[in-house]
This record gives structure tokens, sequence and C-alpha cells, in this order.
């Protein structure tokens, strides 16, 4: 979701070439923000998930 603008963003500085590996920089250090953010999200929504499963099998009649 996040990649596409970025790599737009990157090519249009490729062909002007000047301002490419500042934009870059930028970019990539931004990109990498975005992922430890859905990293971290991905991370609550699996121990989210856990606690629900643990919870279930819990209270499971089957036990």
């Amino acid at each position: 979701e996040f990649d596409i603008p970025t790599v737009r963003i990157m090519k249009k500085e490729r062909m002007d070439g000047s301002d490419l590996v500042k934009e870059r920089l930028v970019h990539l250090h931004l990109l990498k923000e975005m992922r430890e953010i859905a990293k971290d999200i991905g991370y609550k929504k699996k121990m989210k998930q856990k606690e629900y499963f643990d919870q279930k099998i819990r209270w499971s009649p089957f036990h």
C-alpha cells in the first residue's frame, strides 16, 4: 500500500537525477518507519488473536 507512491517519486527523481539520493534516503526512512508501525500493529493483532484462542481453548467444553 505504501510502496507504490514511494517508488513513483523515486523514478521521477531518477530521470531528473539531481535529488535522487536525498529523496531515496527520505523515502526509505519513511518506508522503514511505516514497516515498523505495520509490524507493531500486526504483532498486537496476533497477540489479541492468541489471547482469544487461549480463552477459547480454556473454556472449551471438550477439555
